[in-house]
């Protein structure tokens, strides 16, 4: 009888966490997870969305789920650099839980303790505080009340300090669950629950002051302890009808159905709340509630000597049982279903990476042979450019080059038709220097002297005669000298006389 009331205690814990943290559908989430992880390149993303990938497949398919946390944990590695501590501690956690759910407690234990390794190496108070709870848990499925006493405690420790109200009732919870499995330690048990139970009242937490409630009288129950057991119930009851949770109601019924057996030994009301347990248990499918259901309902039958009813009752459980060793095959081969058409999922999307990857392969390649003939079409156009630039240059240069020869030519044509009318002027002078010097001027002597005469500068001089000053200035010394005079002045007067 203890084993049984404890068989729905657990199963509606289960139930609890996961209907709780189970917000879609897991083939949805699954798919999506893995269409995610083929899309994105970032190395802490896709570890992010494989630990998620273990969380998901953690109960239909385990091994699948290892698969992806320790994929997960292969990328953060670098040598024996990790890339994400915080990823890493996710990964290890998950492992805990998967391997705690298949009932491997000393690899489950061995991550969780890497996990908290991390976190306390990372001061980070919150990952401590929950893998601590979960060693806790892992200890106490295996009814070692030290260890979960220890683990839980420095949960609680922790928990207190941050004000974590949550982590305080799962640590609360743990201990006061195990402790309250053994008679000797039930009523200590209890107390420890009854600690969860307030916590639950301060931060108003209906769900979880039902289901803290529920589990304080379902441990009374299978010790025994009827003790206000019946007045717990009923208020669990009320407060799981508010909540519409069908299975809790139908387990509720239930044990207040036990209570009015074993305890007041009321058949006729055991039976009637024992019906009304069992019919919603097969509305919602709830398969050990309904073999045990119909353990007690043959039980309250046979005391009631309707054997008829009693023998019915019993066969009913027998074929149910039955059953469920099949629905377990079954169950195994879905699961191998599961994990094949999730490989096949994931196969299909590294397809898609491939293609992907070769359709982004040629797209590069065009767009660089793109950009090669763009750049060779500029470079082309820039040479032209410069080369007709400096073809533009050049011919400027030349023609710079010809206007200048023929400003040249011009000035010596002017010049030859100066020499030709000078030539008179100057035929008098070089008669009358014949006669007073005893070397006659050259002809360009005579130009300077004939300038110097009309009074111009040495640079104006230059400029009528296309030379340079210095030029000019040597042509001036040597008639100074030829003349036998010191300045222009005297050349001048001389002419003159």
């Amino acid at each position: 009888m203890l084993k049984k009331h404890l068989l729905i205690l657990l199963t509606t814990v289960l139930f609890i966490n996961t209907i709780k943290t189970q917000t879609i559908p897991q083939d949805t989430a699954v798919i999506r997870l893995l269409a995610e992880l083929g899309k994105v390149k970032d190395d802490s993303i896709n570890i992010y969305l494989l630990n998620e990938l273990a969380w998901e497949l953690r109960n239909n398919s385990p091994d699948l789920a290892k698969e992806y946390a320790n994929k997960a944990i292969s990328i953060n590695k670098e040598g024996e650099k990790i890339r994400f501590l915080s990823r890493l501690v996710d990964s290890y956690n998950v492992l805990g839980l998967i391997n705690k759910q298949s009932g491997d407690y000393f690899n489950s234990i061995k991550y969780y303790l890497k996990a908290l390794n991390i976190a306390e190496n990372k001061n980070d108070s919150l990952s401590q505080r929950t893998i601590l709870n979960n060693i806790g848990y892992s200890f106490q499925l295996q009814k070692n009340v030290e260890k979960t006493k220890e683990y839980c405690n420095r949960a609680l420790e922790l928990s207190i300090k941050a004000n974590d109200t949550s982590n305080m009732i799962r640590a609360y919870e743990t201990i006061g669950i195990l402790l309250s499995n053994k008679k000797e330690t039930h009523l200590k048990g209890i107390e420890y629950l009854r600690k969860s139970l307030r916590l639950e009242k301060l931060r108003k937490n209906k769900w979880g002051e039902a289901v803290t409630l529920f589990n304080i009288a379902s441990n009374k129950l299978d010790n025994e302890n009827y003790e206000g057991v019946l007045e717990e119930f009923e208020e669990c009851l009320e407060i799981f009808t508010e909540l519409n949770e069908d299975d809790i109601i139908a387990a509720c019924l239930g044990n207040i159905g036990i209570v009015y057996l074993e305890h007041f030994q009321d058949y006729l009301k055991a039976i009637s709340f024992l019906n009304k347990s069992q019919e919603i248990a097969l509305k919602v499918k709830y398969i050990d509630l309904e073999i045990n259901n119909y353990e007690y309902l043959y039980k309250a039958h046979k005391k009631l000597g309707d054997f008829e009813n009693a023998i019915k009752y019993l066969e009913f459980k027998t074929l149910l049982s039955d059953s469920i060793l099949n629905e377990a095959k079954v169950e195994k081969i879905a699961e191998l279903e599961t994990k094949y058409q999730v490989e096949k999922k994931e196969q299909e999307i590294q397809l898609q990476k491939k293609n992907i990857e070769v359709l982004e392969k040629d797209k590069k390649l065009k767009n660089y042979t793109m950009y090669g003939l763009m750049g060779f079409i500029f470079l082309l156009i820039i040479s032209t450019y410069l080369w007709f630039r400096n073809y533009k240059f050049k011919k400027n240069i030349q023609e710079t080059e010809i206007r200048h020869q023929l400003d040249i030519y011009i000035k010596e044509i002017e010049l030859l038709k100066r020499d030709n009318e000078q030539t008179n002027v100057l035929t008098p002078i070089k008669k009358n220097l014949s006669f007073n010097v005893v070397d006659t001027l050259s002809e360009r002597e005579l130009e300077v002297f004939d300038e110097l005469s009309k009074g111009k500068s040495n640079k104006e001089i230059a400029d009528s005669l296309f030379v340079s000053t210095n030029t000019v200035k040597t042509h001036l010394k040597n008639i100074f000298d030829k003349l036998d005079v010191k300045n222009r002045i005297q050349a001048v007067k001389k002419i003159d006389e």
